[in-house]
């Protein structure tokens, strides 16, 4: 048996196992991804972080809001990203525990959040800036940094909670 037809066997017995528990596996290719496929370009300010995000909320529905992590090697550069939640049109869920469990699965040494306000404002909520002070904390415990937390309006509008003084 080949080392590829045992890597995939093997990743199928992991499947059998996870998948009657609900666990649900993904894979982003990042070289189909334009916003990721750069490896060589670190993200070092809130406007690289917009530029890798915004095509991927281009490809969401706007009406509603979604909460996405985009995991940063130790050089910076985007690993990969995950859509963690989507919510209603005022509100979405974050438990903490569901952004570490992506971005240890994404081996990330630092991260970036970003959701959007589908009303258009990008002004944080005390919801946002209490939910990013958890994340922060958590991350801090695993050693993993939370770079920034990205509030996404409409028009390009945008709040960075870090140049708020928030992380």
């Amino acid at each position: 048996m080949s080392t590829s037809t045992f890597a995939w066997a093997d990743t199928m017995r992991t499947w059998d196992r996870l998948a009657p528990v609900g666990l649900r596996l993904q894979t982003v290719r990042l070289d189909a991804m334009p916003c990721v496929s750069e490896r060589s370009n670190p993200i070092g300010t809130t406007a690289d972080a917009l530029a890798a995000l915004r095509p991927i909320f281009a490809g969401l529905d706007s009406g509603v809001e979604h909460f996405v992590l985009l995991a940063l090697d130790g050089k910076g550069r985007v690993s990969g990203f995950k859509h963690l939640t989507t919510g209603g049109q005022t509100q979405t869920h974050v438990p903490p525990k569901e952004v570490f469990l992506s971005a240890l699965a994404l081996r990330a040494v630092s991260i970036v959040l970003a959701h959007n306000h589908p009303s258009g404002d990008p002004e944080p909520s005390r919801d946002d800036i209490d939910v990013t002070a958890r994340i922060v904390s958590c991350g801090t415990l695993l050693g993993i940094t939370v770079a920034d937390h990205l509030v996404l309006g409409t028009g390009g509008s945008f709040v960075s909670l870090a140049q708020r003084g928030y992380i």
